[in-house]
């Protein structure tokens, strides 16, 4: 092995030790996270226990959340939950080197002797699936590229050669099911996925039976989800409403903002990445794409053109993922969704310029990648090895005393009395391991889901669409205690909302918030009164009025 070669992997692999390091040390107390975790955690704990999502709880997503979620619901660790999606990025990492090299078998993509390009896919895989914002979160977006990859991976394992572009029959089901659990994971991947698709269906041989496995996979990857709601009451009549029904009528009550492709696909390319905007990665793999370019249009033939299928495939890919962003509710976390066609357009590029027959490219991408390599090993490695781990802000800290205080307090109290609902913070439902009364899940959908009309969905969801049926699900006899946390301005979240709803049933239910020492203001809780507290219970509680002014 040559020392150039030796010191680039030894970068990339300290840089991958720096991301277990920030893992383990990363704080799991809820809100230094994605507060959507806590929900998906949340419904993963009641498919545990046999709760269907689109039965007795809700939030947009599809089946395979509860599943995706499960080991951490089961271990009741977010902690473990972060480690095993970076045991999947790393997977993600080998499968795509892999990948790689079959699309250089087939043609796609031109790699030399002994190349690093595979090896530096894998790496740049986990690095931006770990870096970019959100990522160690482990939110739905990992789970949709890692199912990107598996269906890059199966594809590439049904390329059988150079000399035609078709795979075997199995390969592009499994192809066809991977996309559709992606787009299951995050429904704004299937525009892309649909185009990209159609495109490689035109240089497919038989473009017809191609197009029937990658449908037949979809199909059954569809089934497989759905297939449990067929043996429960009504479960179609659910799985129908929530999966379909609900989000559409989301989609057609929004009032999209129409953002400018051209800025939303600058937000994407100025992503940061330790430190460095995405495009500035993106420069020497692009001059390589430029070289395979002009070697095509100087060269006779069809032979040239397919290596621009890959790095020309991502790019569509990109701005077809930018256009579709334009109509939905875009957020610095879905840049997570350029890691694997960024990563392909990268491999395909500097494959480009490991390849060319001029020394001083060849010396200039080393150059390049040896700095870039250097920069992301001071930023990541030193920073997380050597450096102090990032400071909590105090109001995620009183936070997290405040809920400290509630699990103690609910924890100790009889099982019969420990039925409580916190409709804007599922964090303290799942680690108490309390089933909730409100239907939606979280404080987007718990109290005031989408400001969703009724229909025949919300129906047989059982999605609350108004004060009155909000009120009720609140005051369920199940509820013992309910716990109010501050969200937003306005609207059902707000104190004086949930007060209204305690008015129902004058002088049933009592303010314990001070009584329990609960500090910062942004927690209440309120408790039926004639329940008994148990004797474990904090000293000192007291009787307070749950009808004194809002806040």
């Amino acid at each position: 092995m040559s020392r150039q070669r030796i010191v680039l992997t030894a970068l990339w692999l300290l840089t991958l030790v720096s991301l277990a390091v920030r893992v383990w040390r990363a704080s799991t107390i809820s809100g230094s996270y994605d507060e959507e975790i806590d929900s998906l955690v949340y419904l993963s704990q009641r498919w545990l226990q046999g709760g269907l999502l689109y039965q007795e709880s809700y939030l947009r997503q599809w089946p395979i959340v509860q599943l995706l979620y499960a080991p951490a619901a089961w271990l009741g660790s977010i902690q473990a939950h972060r480690i095993l999606v970076m045991g999947l990025n790393l997977l993600g990492g080998v499968l795509l080197a892999s990948a790689v090299r079959k699309f250089s078998r087939a043609g796609l993509i031109q790699l030399g002797p002994k190349s690093l390009v595979p090896l530096a896919s894998g790496v740049l895989l986990v690095i931006l699936s770990q870096k970019i914002p959100g990522g160690i979160a482990g939110s739905p977006h990992q789970f949709a590229n890692t199912f990107l990859v598996l269906g890059v991976y199966m594809l590439g394992r049904g390329l059988p050669g150079a000399r035609e572009l078709h795979g075997r029959r199995a390969w592009l089901v499994a192809t066809g099911a991977m996309g559709m659990m992606a787009v299951a994971c995050f429904f704004t991947l299937i525009y892309p996925l649909t185009l990209v698709s159609v495109l490689v269906l035109v240089h497919h041989r038989q473009p017809g039976r191609a197009a029937g496995a990658l449908a037949g996979g979809a199909v059954l990857a569809t089934a497989l989800m759905f297939l449990p709601y067929l043996f429960v009451a009504d479960g179609a009549s659910h799985a129908w409403a929530g999966a379909v029904a609900l989000p559409l009528q989301w989609i057609s009550q929004q009032i999209w903002r129409e953002a400018d492709v051209g800025f939303l696909f600058g937000e994407l390319i100025r992503t940061p990445l330790a430190g460095l905007p995405l495009w500035l990665l993106a420069l020497m793999p692009a001059a390589g794409v430029v070289l395979i370019a002009r070697k095509t249009w100087n060269a006779p033939g069809r032979r040239r053109e397919r290596l621009l299928l890959v790095p020309g495939l991502a790019v569509v890919f990109l701005l077809e993922l930018t256009w579709s962003f334009q109509r939905t509710d875009f957020n610095g976390h879905d840049g997570q969704l350029v890691v694997v066609p960024v990563v392909l357009f990268l491999a395909s590029g500097m494959a480009a310029l490991e390849r060319s027959g001029r020394p001083a490219v060849r010396r200039a991408a080393f150059s390049g990648t040896l700095i870039l390599s250097l920069i992301l090993f001071n930023n990541m490695f030193i920073a997380e090895v050597f450096g102090a781990p990032s400071r909590l802000s105090s109001r995620v800290i009183a936070l997290e005393q405040d809920r400290t205080m509630l699990r103690t307090y609910l924890a100790s109290l009889p099982a019969e009395n420990r039925g409580f609902t916190a409709p804007q913070d599922p964090a303290l439902q799942w680690q108490l391991n309390v089933p909730a009364t409100t239907v939606g899940i979280g404080p987007d959908w718990s109290l005031n889901p989408q400001g969703m009309k009724a229909s025949w969905a919300t129906t047989v969801i059982g999605l609350p669409v108004g004060a009155a049926q909000t009120c009720a699900q609140l005051l369920k006899p199940a509820n013992a205690h309910l716990v109010w946390k501050r969200v937003d301005p306005e609207g059902p979240n707000t104190e004086a909302f949930m007060r209204q709803c305690l008015s129902q049933e004058p002088g049933r239910w009592e303010e314990l918030t001070q009584d329990l020492g609960l500090r910062t203001g942004e927690f209440k809780l309120f408790r039926r009164q004639g329940d008994p507290i148990s004797g474990s219970a904090p000293s000192g509680l007291t009787r307070s009025s749950a009808r004194q002014d809002p806040r």
